[in-house]
């Protein structure tokens, strides 16, 4: 199970999502399930993995004999004239040569330098390469996953929160005009009291739009064709405190992209051998056998069959190839340098990716806890001011500034903790540890 830190809805705004108007609520692990099923990039990455790994076989790497049948019909028609040494000659027209050669060969090369033994290891390493190519598709459409996910959640709470605001500036306006209709409140009080409320009201609707907008999003995650509205869960955690080294040496071990740079130099390393192996002979031998059956119409034999049995051996040893093995061996070489330096380069960028990240992390927790306690402070401050509202002890600009302090400190609040869980997926991404 992830290890979130996100201390969500209930507990932290004292506000219960509604029943989400009625919609379709969305679990989380049904839409991890969804999203590992239905998701293109990763079903793509899935079947190029599998690719990968049909390729790892000693045929393809060479290590294998050829075996094939193999059938040869010639047929010649000759229209001829032959003058022979006693005087006499021969015409035939429409004469049919035929020949006839079928059976089986065997070709089988025994000996390459090694070659098809690092090759073969190139082919593990490639299948491997898939494998990590793999796990970062499925970790970034994860994350992606989980940054909409949590996002439609805390704009859910959001949207939430403003219909409390709403409501409140809808009794607001009620009280100033029983107030106004018994003379103890000017009409401008009840203007603007009307033009908060529309404020609030064009404030929920752009937040509306920016949560359905959201849903659209994770609905193309997810890989669904057609958009259905629906509403996620919401997930009240305990807030766990992340170990930095224990999570760096995760990083260390478990990061695709580093694992990719890994393999790439492994990869690196089996070409340079493979380059080398041109300097050792190679030997193969073949066999085969052989039916034959030949007919013509000249000559003393005119039709003649066998059966041969070949066999042999061919042995090869480059002597002079232009200088050309010396190029190959150090553009190869060079290629395992390149390899080598472009491993350290992201594990050079992935530790200060880390480092920034984590730093992030610490600051969004120190925010939250300033947005927890602000957020007590505005409730405190609304509640008071509320009841001196509703005696007529405190005007209507005080009330809506209190009013106002309060709707922004739990926007606040939830941007806070929003922050905090999508820089704990982002560190789980580069950790290479996001599960569910």
């Amino acid at each position: 199970m992830r290890k979130l830190v996100f201390v969500l809805y209930l507990s932290l705004f004292g506000l219960a999502v509604p029943e989400t108007f009625s919609q379709q609520v969305l679990p989380l692990d049904k839409a991890v399930a969804e999203l590992l099923s239905a998701n293109f990039e990763i079903n793509i990455s899935k079947k190029l993995a599998v690719v990968d790994s049909l390729n790892v076989t000693a045929g393809n790497a060479g290590m294998l004999p050829q075996i094939a049948a193999v059938v040869t019909n010639n047929n010649t028609v000759l229209n001829q004239k032959q003058s022979q040494a006693n005087g006499n000659e021969i015409e035939i027209d429409g004469a049919k040569n035929l020949n006839i050669n079928y059976g089986v060969a065997l070709d089988w090369t025994v000996f390459d330098g090694f070659r098809m033994f690092s090759r073969k290891k190139e082919l593990a390493e490639i299948r491997n390469q898939g494998t990590a190519e793999f796990k970062a598709a499925v970790l970034d459409r994860l994350a992606a996953l989980y940054n909409a996910y949590f996002t439609v959640s805390v704009l859910q709470t959001q949207v939430a929160t403003l219909d409390e605001v709403i409501r409140v500036s809808e009794e607001r306006l009620r009280i100033v005009q029983a107030r106004f209709q018994i003379g103890k409140a000017a009409r401008l009080e009840v203007l603007n009291a009307e033009v908060d409320l529309n404020a609030d009201r064009s404030q929920r609707l752009e937040l509306q739009q920016v949560l359905s907008d959201t849903k659209v999003s994770l609905s193309g995650i997810l890989g669904r064709r057609d958009f259905v509205d629906f509403a996620v869960e919401n997930l009240p955690q305990q807030l766990i405190t992340l170990d930095k080294e224990a999570l760096r040496a995760k990083m260390i071990a478990e990061n695709p992209t580093l694992q990719l740079g890994q393999i790439n130099k492994r990869i690196a390393e089996q070409q340079l051998r493979q380059a080398k192996s041109s300097r050792y002979p190679t030997l193969s031998v073949n066999t085969g056998y052989n039916l034959i059956r030949n007919q013509t119409p000249f000559g003393f034999i005119t039709e003649s069959t066998g059966r041969n049995f070949t066999y042999g051996f061919t042995a090869r040893l480059n002597l002079f190839d232009g200088f050309n093995q010396n190029r190959l061996e150090r553009v190869a070489k060079t290629q395992v340098e390149i390899a080598r330096l472009a491993e350290d380069q992201v594990l050079v960028q992935l530790q200060a990716q880390f480092d920034q990240l984590f730093s992030r992390y610490l600051f969004a927790i120190e925010r939250l806890g300033v947005e927890r306690e602000n957020e007590t402070l505005a409730a405190r401050n609304l509640e008071i001011t509320d009841d001196k509202f509703k005696i007529g002890t405190v005007s209507a600009i005080e009330y809506r500034t209190a009013q106002n302090n309060f709707s922004q400190a739990k926007l606040r609040l939830a941007d806070a903790a929003l922050d905090v869980e999508l820089l704990v997926v982002a560190i789980e991404q580069l950790c290479g540890t996001l599960k569910v």
